[in-house]
């Protein structure tokens, strides 16, 4: 079975080949940048902002340290789509992942092989606790990924946990992810608790909530679509009960 997320619609495209995406570190992240500056542009930092010598190269290399998008994934299981977008160039060292089993976040370095360049910083807490207090996670997030996650809680229990993944987001932040839906909503029995299926109306209706709970502002777009769209087949689908629907969603902050 090959499952292919919709987080690979986030991946940077190399302008000229749709089929490849840039090694950003090999190609852009030179290890010493003032040798490379030329007269002209060394001016406006000598003469504008006071910055000369060495001064100048650390500061150029703090600002491009802080460049770059951190990314959040929120019940990252393996952290498979970290390791998607880290192969596609996105720095691990601005990674974050939070999840309750602290056994999948090892077994991920152990299937990965990747402990020694793998710097995401991993976060084992439950996301439904309330309230949730990080404080390992301190700064604002660019792009938060919620996979498979939000449909394990009950309708309750999901508006409580989009409210916390809002508060790690900034205006211009992209939350992104997918989750099983039914047309019809519905509520399932498992052995973990209930599971609330939505449609499209109550997950929009969800995040109108949240943004009025939580003083934000959100553009949500979100699609129903056949459980194949994400590499499911039909073998894979056999043991779920009613719908093989679910729904991709992308929200992005407005304020």
């Amino acid at each position: 079975m090959s499952l292919e997320s919709p987080v690979s619609s986030i991946l940077p495209v190399h302008p000229n080949d749709q089929t490849k995406t840039p090694n950003i570190e090999s190609q852009w992240d030179k290890p010493d940048i003032g040798p490379r500056l030329k007269p002209a542009i060394k001016a406006v930092y000598e003469n504008w902002s006071d910055l000369t010598g060495d001064e100048l190269t650390r500061h150029l290399h703090n600002i491009r340290a802080r460049a770059g998008a951190t990314v959040l994934d929120v019940g990252c299981c393996f952290g498979q789509d970290l390791r998607l977008l880290a192969t596609n160039g996105v720095e691990t060292k601005k990674m974050y992942a939070i999840d309750i089993s602290h056994e999948f976040c090892d077994l991920g370095f152990d299937l990965s092989q990747d402990r020694s360049k793998m710097e995401a910083k991993f976060i084992h807490r439950d996301i439904s606790d309330q309230p949730l207090r990080l404080q390992q996670l301190d700064v604002k997030m660019d792009i938060i990924l919620v996979c498979q996650l939000l449909h394990l809680f009950n309708q309750e229990q999901q508006i409580l946990v989009t409210k916390s993944i809002v508060q790690f987001s900034r205006p211009g932040s992209v939350v992104i992810g997918y989750q099983r839906a039914h047309p019809e909503t519905c509520n399932i029995a498992r052995p973990f608790g209930v599971m609330f299926l939505h449609n499209l109306d109550t997950f929009r209706d969800m995040w109108r909530q949240v943004e009025g709970e939580t003083g934000t502002k959100w553009r949500v777009e979100v699609e129903m679509v056949d459980l194949a769209e994400w590499g499911l087949e039909k073998e894979d689908c056999e043991w779920m009960p009613l719908s093989w629907a679910g729904i991709n969603f992308v929200a992005v902050g407005e304020s």
